[in-house]
């Protein structure tokens, strides 16, 4: 699977740089001059990280990333700057709830490396999307059966493998012993 980046930097020599060295990686790059244009690649495009500059003409990195949460709650959210301070950052963080912030420059071998975390920790919440809506789905199976079959959700797995419904589970021997007594007892 090819993962979408999407550049967003006012500064075109930012942009190329960020995407010649994230290129190295074979990943998807789109870059955007600024928000909007970054909106619009987001209405088209498969993206998976955005990387946005703070400071753009018209409207901030953390504006545009809390745009970007809310229309798309599952892209990885980056913001690099040349003006941080914390009271920005801590903006970023509530607003945007981006999950890595760097100033500018800055290093790109780190900045590479968390895009990587940032698509593995987005990998980590679909798989666990998708397997909380399968729990979701077999609870209500669950829950059907029970009602059409009381007690059958009370399965015991015995130690030979076997699973026993609605009844106490009970060694080999003595169900070897139960078995023999009631062919016994037929004619």
């Amino acid at each position: 699977m090819r993962y979408g980046i999407l550049i967003v930097d006012d500064e075109e020599q930012v942009r190329e740089i960020m995407k010649r060295h994230l290129e190295r990686d074979e990943y998807s790059i789109h870059v955007a001059n600024g928000p909007i244009q970054g909106l619009e690649i987001l209405d088209v495009e498969n993206i998976d990280v955005v990387i946005s500059d703070y400071k753009m003409p018209g409207i901030m990195g953390t504006e545009f990333l809390s745009m970007v949460k809310h229309k798309y709650p599952d892209i990885e959210r980056i913001l690099i700057t040349a003006h941080g301070d914390l009271e920005m950052a801590i903006s970023a963080i509530n607003n945007g709830e981006i999950y890595r912030f760097f100033t500018k420059p800055c290093n790109f071998a780190e900045l590479s490396s968390a895009v990587r975390q940032a698509l593995e920790r987005r990998e980590l919440f679909r798989n666990a999307k998708r397997l909380f809506s399968a729990y979701k789905v077999q609870s209500m199976a669950m829950k059907k059966m029970e009602k059409q079959y009381p007690g059958i959700t009370d399965a015991q797995k015995t130690e030979t493998g076997s699973y026993v419904i609605g009844a106490e589970t009970t060694d080999i021997k003595s169900f070897l012993s139960q078995v023999d007594k009631v062919l016994k007892s037929k004619p």
